[in-house]
């Protein structure tokens, strides 16, 4: 799958509230990786984690993971059916370390 030139510029770039984006470093580490070498294939980790970064697709997939585990387990019976989903979120998101 290849983006257009016009694509990357749009998505890179400020924040809503005018500074640098929360992606901002990842697009600057993409675009370094592309000065040295411009085939696709070589910062292909560089395009992923600031793919990952914008829509999170990975994190969102892990998240499911757990939780399709969790019903399983529920439904198995070990465990129990008031356990916070806040606990799922707090590993998946490292909070509260």
């Amino acid at each position: 799958q290849t983006r257009s030139n016009n694509h990357w510029i749009m998505v890179s770039g400020y924040g809503v509230s005018g500074g640098k984006g929360r992606c901002y470093k990842f697009w600057q580490d993409f675009t370094e990786c592309m000065k040295g070498d411009d085939r696709a294939t070589a910062c292909k980790m560089q395009a992923q984690d600031y793919e990952e970064c914008l829509h999170h697709k990975k994190e969102y997939q892990r998240r499911a993971t757990i939780a399709e585990q969790q019903a399983a387990l529920r439904k198995a019976g070990k465990l129990a059916e008031n356990v916070d989903d806040l606990q799922t979120k707090d590993f998946v998101t490292g909070a509260g370390k």
